[in-house]
């Protein structure tokens, strides 16, 4: 047997935390409960491992397909670290695409038409540029860009 088969084999009888968008970190990381967010995860699997609960057979961290958002770095050390016959797994769903996104999506992109800004604009661009209101999507420390 190939060392990722019993990864595999081995991986479908860990407990698991699930972790999917529209989660909640209140709730207890499980598939009707998941949580919103990987440091919610990785804090529970802290929390055991600090319990000395941490199961023989390890933990796996799923994630559910979708899109997340991390707004601050993940940090993962040492106490992090499952063992080798003890492992920590972070997965996404099988069948399920999970995308990690280090910062924020935008939306709401229309062409930009005031006449001002076009002015400025190079005459090869106009029509070209898009913008969008960052306060309309909650970002409003633009870390001391001003107008």
């Amino acid at each position: 047997m190939r060392m990722q088969d019993t990864v595999r084999s081995r991986a479908a009888a860990h407990p698991t935390f699930t972790v999917a968008p529209g989660g909640s970190d209140d709730g207890p990381g499980t598939t009707d409960r998941p949580f919103a967010t990987m440091q919610a995860a990785r804090d529970a699997v802290r929390a055991l491992r600090a319990a000395g609960d941490l199961p023989r057979e390890g933990v796996v961290v799923e994630l559910a397909g979708g899109t997340y958002e991390l707004t601050s770095p993940l940090e993962l050390t040492a106490r992090d670290s499952g063992t080798e016959q003890a492992p920590v797994i972070y997965r996404s769903r099988r069948g399920e695409r999970a995308r990690l996104i280090g910062g924020r999506l935008l939306a709401g992109f229309a062409p930009v038409t005031d006449p001002d800004i076009l002015e400025r604009l190079d005459p090869a661009a106009r029509g070209k540029v898009v913008a969008t209101s960052l306060p309309d999507q909650g970002i409003t420390d633009l870390g001391g860009i001003t107008a």
